[in-house]
């Protein structure tokens, strides 16, 4: 693999007030480390997304975050709060809430179900029904027998009603079509709209880009540059090195 170009970090890190912030995060399965001191800021209201290569280690930052790894070394601030040795439980009980690679659902169970399991009992489920209402006439299905990209919303659906103050996202288009895709990402966007705090790891860079205020794009472990969403795709540096974007496969990007 070639050697990835020197590209600068920018000095500016969150679009407003800090929710989340990640300083000097080490971390990996029992053998060398596989993230290297990672810093990461979240500003409250921003979908960041995190992007690279194969092995970067996004998935490993994510479990990091949310315990399901232990970190090695570093801190994790949630809300003005260390949580870093926190337990899995008590960090989604702190609001960080994980839909993993493998769509977060119960498949032997109904998607009424799978909506209600661990919920308190007045917590309505209207609301995510109207953001995904195929669910709502898969209510009396089993999970399992969904589609890929049904599942996946139900993963988002039951995530939502955690009512989360950071929703971890990891590869959410992987292995749907690309007509799913797009609405999986129109549905993200009305989520952040809304308010909800997301970061974002996404094998599909444009796609990510598109939704994104900013960027932080992983290579071997290290943050190898961050910043606006919009200059990840205008510079070509970053997008040859880390996103795999080809001239002409980009999104059409405004000039400034």
């Amino acid at each position: 693999m070639a050697e990835p170009v020197t590209v600068p970090v920018t000095d500016r890190q969150d679009g407003g007030h800090a929710l989340l912030t990640v300083s000097g995060l080490t971390a990996g399965y029992g053998g060398p480390d596989v993230l290297h001191g990672i810093d990461l800021v979240v500003g409250a209201g921003e979908v960041v997304a995190m992007l690279g290569p194969n092995g970067a280690g996004k998935t490993t930052l994510l479990r990091a975050l949310t315990g399901l790894l232990r970190a090695r070394n570093g801190s994790i601030i949630l809300r003005g709060k260390e949580i870093a040795g926190l337990s899995a439980h008590r960090r989604s009980a702190a609001g960080l809430a994980l839909v993993p690679e493998s769509k977060g659902v119960f498949p032997t169970l109904s998607v009424a179900d799978n909506l209600r399991v661990n919920l308190p009992r007045h917590r309505p489920v209207d609301r995510v029904l109207t953001l995904f209402p195929i669910l709502r006439e898969r209510l009396g299905q089993s999970a399992g027998t969904l589609s890929g990209g049904e599942q996946q919303m139900l993963g988002l659906a039951r995530a939502l009603l955690r009512e989360p103050a950071v929703l971890l996202l990891d590869e959410p288009s992987l292995g749907l079509a690309p007509m799913v895709v797009d609405l999986l990402f129109d549905t993200l966007g009305t989520i952040a709209a809304g308010g909800t705090t997301i970061l974002i790891a996404e094998q599909n860079a444009t796609k990510a880009l598109e939704l994104a205020t900013r960027a932080y794009l992983l290579d071997r472990g290290r943050v190898g540059w961050h910043g606006s969403a919009h200059d990840a795709l205008l510079d070509t540096r970053v997008a040859d090195t880390y996103l795999g974007i080809a001239d002409g496969d980009g999104p059409s990007v405004p000039a400034e």
